[in-house]
């Protein structure tokens, strides 16, 4: 179970420090924004609160998801790249339990769940069953002050990132990264994954696996065997539309 944990989180903070180093903010990072593929690749998805970092927030409001919101979002009205590093955490948590990161039920009053976040010094629970590095790699994520928060790049570092039981997958999939000369995300990975015990939601293809077929093989013949050398007639106008 640690393993797979560690094995997505690695992905997830790759992801996340394109994302940062190109001056970005996903601003939403939850389990539900995860996609896990058929071949074990992990990507994020939903970028539609993406801001840009150190962007002001025009007006206050509750960007992303309650239960993974970082405190400084709810007492400064801040979404940095710092957010993306608590909300990855609460993710791990939930990948590791099945529970959420905070111990609320369903229903629970906004306000109330919003106050422990912002105002009390609780810290979202850490499995008791975690390795020693894995409560570590959580504590870097939870650090109130997001100035002290440890980044992506940081995190990458960590020795939770790195387990002896980690290496020869990441060995493997970085020689079939290199050996590889066609895209990745051919037509074929995009279909139904299979579901993982950590309710990743399943990526589904709207596109048919067949490619359509042409007689003409470019937009020029095409053109071509629309064009003529007679002269368009206008007198036939019974079925023109009328516009002003």
């Amino acid at each position: 179970m640690e393993y797979d944990v560690r094995r997505y989180a690695r992905s997830i903070l790759k992801g996340l420090r394109f994302v940062h180093s190109n001056g970005f903010v996903h601003c939403d990072i939850k389990l539900q924004n995860i996609l896990l593929f058929g071949n074990g690749d992990v990507k994020i998805a939903d970028f539609g609160l993406a801001k840009r970092n150190g962007e002001e927030q025009r007006r206050v409001e509750i960007r992303g998801t309650p239960l993974n919101i970082a405190p400084e979002s709810v007492n400064e009205n801040v979404y940095d790249s710092a957010v993306d590093i608590w909300a990855l955490g609460c993710a791990i948590v939930e990948m590791f339990t099945g529970k959420p990161a905070w111990n609320f039920k369903p229903g629970t009053n906004l306000a109330a769940l919003l106050i422990e976040i912002g105002v009390s010094d609780e810290l979202p629970g850490i499995p008791p069953e975690l390795s020693e590095e894995g409560k570590d790699f959580l504590g870097k994520c939870f650090v109130k002050d997001p100035k002290k928060r440890w980044t992506a790049e940081m995190l990458l570092d960590h020795p939770f990132m790195a387990g002896d039981d980690d290496i020869v997958s990441l060995n493997r999939c970085e020689e079939e990264e290199e050996e590889s000369t066609s895209p990745r995300c051919s037509i074929e990975e995009f279909s139904t994954s299979p579901r993982c015990p950590f309710e990743f939601p399943d990526c589904v293809s709207t596109q048919s696996s067949s490619v359509p077929s042409f007689s003409i093989s470019s937009p020029w013949d095409r053109v071509r065997e629309l064009a003529c050398d007679e002269a368009a007639n206008w007198t036939i106008s019974e079925s023109w539309i009328t516009s002003r």
